[in-house]
Order: structure tokens, then sequence, then C-alpha cells
């Protein structure tokens, strides 16, 4: 690929020099950058408000210094940063200080409201800005890409609608954001969310290009619902409400909000992971899928990735979409089906104890 990306997400780090500061003016959201023609572009979150700082090479023309300086940064970030001296002094926070610096003022101007509610942070503003030379000056300049955030919202099948109303409805504007930090306040995470001020929910947003993905999910999660199952003895995600808009979009689902700081069996085991934990997670996985089975409902998408470990070390399977998105899952026509499960199960294991353990 030509391309280079690092994003940082919700969990990003605060990217800053100065220790002593009690809250980032900024969070570093993303980097992108093309390695042949080194274009770049460093996203931003600064309360509500999202920028992407564009730059290329040519920007920098009529300042030997500040081409150099650019060059320079770009390399840190895309090397290993252990194939000269010269490139291990500089760090890539260097380099985004040195791009964001200029724009600081702008990020003040221009973004001054607190992100409260998920309204809030649906309705975020976006802004693009080109990174230049200006009488010998670094300046961000108004850029002629004018992009806007995807924003979720699905319209469901009739009778799909109706098994939904058995579900609490919210209103993006009365759901709380979670704000537990500095930076979560100028980065506010809108996957952690709280319902009644005291229920926090996972929010997974529905987007247009997911529609089929949402409608096989919702009609999982139905089934769920009403299959009985005591979700005390099953490590499944409960649904606690669906969000709608004022136009009646589906805009996502509230999930029961499962601890695990982002960390699947996919990455949680290693060949140093004790064994016991192993069969643990694998015994805790099995069990769920027979509790489906049991009842007739399908998981669909079995994999490392789609298994949370949460903070007490429990196993928990996510996402009903019966979607299969990589190598992992090679099934073919039983992709969806209970054989499919029972394939992906016995992949699982083979992950878990023989493949990389």
């Amino acid at each position: 690929m030509n391309e280079f990306e690092f994003s940082c997400g919700s969990s990003c780090e605060w990217i800053s020099n100065d220790e002593s500061a009690e809250k980032p003016p900024y969070i570093v959201t993303s980097f992108l950058c093309n390695t042949q023609n080194d274009e770049a572009q460093i996203g931003v979150r600064c309360y509500d408000s999202c920028f992407y700082i564009n730059m290329a090479p040519e920007n920098f023309l009529s300042s030997p210094g500040f081409y150099d300086d650019y060059l320079h940064g770009l390399d840190a970030i895309k090397s290993d940063q252990e194939s000269t001296d010269e490139i291990d002094r500089v760090r890539p926070e260097d380099f985004y200080t040195w791009a964001l610096t200029p724009c600081l003022p702008l990020f003040e101007k221009l973004s001054s409201t607190q992100v409260v509610t998920l309204q809030d942070y649906l309705q975020s503003k976006v802004y693009h800005l080109d990174l230049g030379v200006v009488n010998h000056e670094l300046v961000p300049l108004p850029s002629a890409q004018q992009t806007e955030i995807a924003q979720p919202g699905i319209r469901l099948p009739e009778e799909l609608l109706e098994s939904t109303l058995n579900w609490p409805s919210y209103h993006p504007s009365s759901i709380d954001l979670v704000i537990s930090s500095a930076e979560s306040e100028v980065c506010p995470n809108a996957s952690k969310v709280l319902i009644n001020s005291k229920t926090m929910c996972f929010f997974k947003p529905y987007f247009a290009h997911d529609a089929d993905l949402a409608v096989r999910e919702l009609q999982t999660y139905f089934c769920i619902s009403n299959s009985g199952f005591d979700l005390r003895d099953i490590n499944i995600p409960q649904v606690h409400g669906i969000v709608r808009d004022d136009k009646g979009l589906i805009l996502g689902l509230l999930l029961s909000y499962i601890d695990c700081n982002y960390v699947t069996l996919a990455c949680a085991s290693e060949p140093a992971t004790d064994l016991s934990l192993k069969r643990r997670w694998v015994d805790q996985v099995f069990h769920a899928v027979t509790q489906l089975h049991n009842r007739g409902i399908v998981w669909g998408d079995a994999k490392p990735e789609n298994v949370l470990i949460d903070a007490n070390n429990d196993a928990w399977i996510v996402d009903f979409g019966r979607r299969c998105t990589d190598a992992f899952v090679n099934r073919g026509p039983s992709i969806g089906t209970f054989e499919g499960d029972i394939q992906g199960l016995a992949e699982l294991v083979n992950f878990v104890f023989e493949e990389y353990a």
C-alpha cells in the first residue's frame, strides 16, 4: 500500500510537550500519510469541532527550513526510529507540535462548546485546513476540501420497526456522554454513554452502508430478548434501548457496556497467557454459543475479534451482524448458519491453543 495510517481513536493520548498543563488544548485522533508523494493529514478533536490539517511538500517550498522540518518530521513518523541517530532525535509528538502550534488560535476561536450529550457529538463541526508558509511563518489556511463526517441513521423495514417498539427509545439529546477526565472533555468518546443519568451503555451507531448488517443484528437481539435468557448466566450484551432522531431514523443501539479497554481475544491470547485463562475464555464462548443454538439463534461471525475480554478476564461474544470480514473466517455458504458457528468455534480454538499459542 502507498498510504500509511495511524489512528488514535477516542482512547488517544494528548500530544503536548508541556507536562504541567492540566487540560490539553487538543487531542490528535488520526494521522494519514501518502508514502509516495509525502502528503499528510493530521486529525484533531477539540470539544465540539474536528479539524483536519492537510500538508504537502509543495506547501513549504518557499521556505527551505520549513520544507526540511516537514520532511524530517514525516520521516520520524514513517520510520521505525531506529534507522539513524538523526531520525531518533525527532519524536512523532514533536512533529505534531510543530504542525499544530500555528493552528492553536483557530482551535480556540472555532471550538469553544463542551460536548455533553450524544446529540452534541453528532452535531460536531468539521474544518479542513491547509498548512503552508505565508511571510516566512507557518499558517493554517482554509482548504478546498470540505467533507463532512458521516452521520448515523437508517430506516428499518416496517415489521422490524414494530419489533423495536419493545425496547426503550431515546433521543440523542437525552443521552449523556461519559466525561471522566480532562482528555475526554476535549475529545469525548461517543461509544461510552449514560442513559437516565445512571446506566452506562455502549452506543453502537448504524450508518447507511451498514443497513443490512443492522437489520440482521437487530433481528438477532430481538430473538435474544424474547428467548428467556438469564443474562446473568451468559456473556452476551443486553439491549438497553434504541436511539432515534426527530425524523424517526434509527441512529444506533444501546448495549451493555463491557469494561474491556478495547481488548479482544485476538490480542489477549498470547504465547505467555496462562493456559487456565485460555480455557476459561474458550469455555465461556462455547457456553454462550451453545445457549444461543439451543434457542435457535446463530452468532454468525465467530472470530477472536468479536470476543471481548473484560476487566475481570471474562469473555463476551459480540457482533451479531453475520458479516465475516477477514481471512480468519472462510466458510463460504455456511456463513451465518449453525454450521458456520461450529466451524468458527473450531478455528477460534485453534487460534487460542495452537496457531498463536
